[in-house]
């Protein structure tokens, strides 16, 4: 036997006498440990010494202290412990003595832990042993994640070149339109942290300095998508949050630049790259707040359904979230590749404005009202015919009724759209689109003036179409024109054209 293995039988054999009087202890502190008297021991002259299991706490100054202390000057089998280094005044429990008992066990050589004394040793401890073993085996059993969050920038930038051409002004007040060269922006950031890898916390930040072209042309029908001033001010955008929920649901929170599409499942096939705003989506989704939750509920593997609630000016002491909100409630099909099919119904409260419509469409009873409320229902559908061509669209109908005039007048809107797109159109990664449809439009309406119904009396129709052209991963080139026919829906007005050249930054 090596001198080595010599010294640790030595030292063992101090650990057998304690093992010895340990095992008695399993008696006191747990029913179904096998009984040891100490009377039933040999006699050795450390019998003369208090034995373990006539302890409830071992001091620094007990020999089997002491022992422990040996095996660690010995194999360094408590370096774990943030007490190391000052365990002069340390008493320890049953327990705590027992853990460090393990600690060592998983340390020392194998051919040390197989000796009898040192067998006898964990005999006596056998108890206190196996509730830790068990208590390891419990958390192994849970599954815990790490923390281990990241942080990542996205951004865009927009650079537009429009033009804009008519005769006279659409709202009536038979003002020219002068042919204008424009130039406008737009700078959006995304910094994204995810702290578990499946949710995803967005703060988006937007600075934007682009013609709104309803000002001067008297009509939202000649909106452009990127449209909107703040003199390039870089101000909070949204915040959201978006975190699953067992492993079907994914919930969204979002206490700024929600609404009710954050929670829902596009169905559009193909990139959406038209200019206006009127052809960036059924306007129905535009009925909701700017801050609220959703949920998104996976329905196997062809369905999901959707529900969310969004408020305007959720902040404010004098109105909260229930002054101007929208709720929505969303049925996606998505059968195969091919084919996208989504039902929406939306109940809004004080928000008809779309942004996209007829004056009246926007405001169906003259600004003579603040509780109206709303029903609205979407079909939106997208096909792929073929690898290069899809052929979408979208229907929506409002149905507002003004609840504090005289006879609850009612209103119905209507707005609809056919898309046609062409994905690889001159090579990988171009995009041709044409929209042509019909912004919102009041097509019934109960409410009067002068005696007549306040309604639109005839038919816009809205024609776009759009190139983009993918120079790279990080740059293309939109050239796209918009011409909308019966601006308001109304015959008399004359044509209304918007010419632009949109370049796309990504980074």
């Amino acid at each position: 036997m090596s001198n080595h293995l010599s010294k640790a039988v030595a030292m063992v054999s101090a650990l057998f006498t304690l093992a010895s009087f340990c095992g008695n202890m399993a008696q006191a502190t747990e029913s179904s440990a096998e009984a040891i008297h100490p009377d039933e021991l040999s006699v050795d002259p450390m019998s003369q010494i208090t034995a373990v299991w006539q302890l409830s706490d071992i001091q620094p100054t007990d020999w089997q202290f002491q022992v422990l202390e040996s095996l660690d000057q010995r194999y360094g089998c408590l370096a774990e412990y943030p007490d190391r280094g000052d365990r002069t005044n340390r008493t320890l429990t049953r327990s705590e003595f027992a853990a460090r008992l393990q600690v060592c066990l998983n340390h020392i050589p194998k051919k040390v832990r197989e000796l009898a004394e040192l067998q006898g040793l964990i005999k006596g401890f056998a108890a206190e042993l196996a509730r830790r073993r068990d208590s390891i085996e419990r958390l192994e059993r849970i599954d815990i994640k790490p923390f281990d969050p990241t942080t990542t920038l996205e951004g865009e930038v927009l650079f537009a070149i429009s033009y804009l051409a008519g005769k006279t002004q659409a709202d009536g007040s038979e003002e020219d339109i002068d042919p204008t060269f424009t130039v406008g922006n737009k700078i959006s950031l995304d910094i994204d942290t995810s702290f578990t890898g499946e949710d995803r916390l967005r703060v988006s930040l937007e600075a934007k300095n682009a013609p709104e072209f309803e000002d001067v042309t008297g009509t939202e029908m000649a909106r452009l998508d990127l449209d909107g001033q703040d003199e390039n001010e870089l101000e909070l955008d949204k915040v959201e949050y978006r975190f699953p929920l067992g492993k079907n649901a994914k919930v969204y929170i979002s206490a700024k630049g929600g609404g009710l599409g954050t929670p829902t499942r596009k169905v559009n096939l193909a990139p959406n790259a038209a200019i206006s705003k009127f052809g960036d989506g059924n306007p129905i989704y535009d009925l909701g707040g700017d801050a609220g939750v959703g949920l998104l509920y996976e329905l196997g593997e062809i369905a999901t359904f959707s529900l969310g609630y969004a408020a305007d000016d959720a902040n404010e002491l004098d109105s909260g979230i229930g002054a101007e909100y929208g709720a929505i409630a969303q049925l996606t099909l998505n059968p195969n590749d091919n084919l996208g099919i989504a039902f929406a119904y939306v109940h809004s409260y004080n928000i008809i404005d779309t942004g996209t419509g007829s004056d009246r469409a926007n405001d169906p009873f003259d600004d003579q009202s603040d509780h109206i409320k709303a029903n609205s229902y979407a079909l939106d559908i997208s096909v792929r015919l073929s690898p290069k061509l899809i052929l979408g669209g979208w229907m929506g109908w409002t149905q507002a009724t003004a609840l504090n005039l005289p006879g609850d007048p009612q209103a119905d809107i209507f707005n609809y759209a056919l898309t046609l797109a062409f994905p690889d159109l001159g090579k990988p990664g171009n995009l041709g689109g044409i929209v042509i449809g019909q912004p919102p439009k009041v097509i019934n309406n109960t409410f009067q003036i002068d005696n007549q119904d306040y309604k639109d009396k005839d038919t816009t129709w809205h024609l776009e179409v759009f190139y983009t052209l993918r120079a790279n991963e990080t740059l293309s080139i939109t050239p796209g024109l918009l011409v909308v026919f019966n601006p308001e829906h109304d015959a008399s007005n004359d044509l209304i054209y918007v010419g632009t050249i949109l370049t796309t930054f990504l980074f």
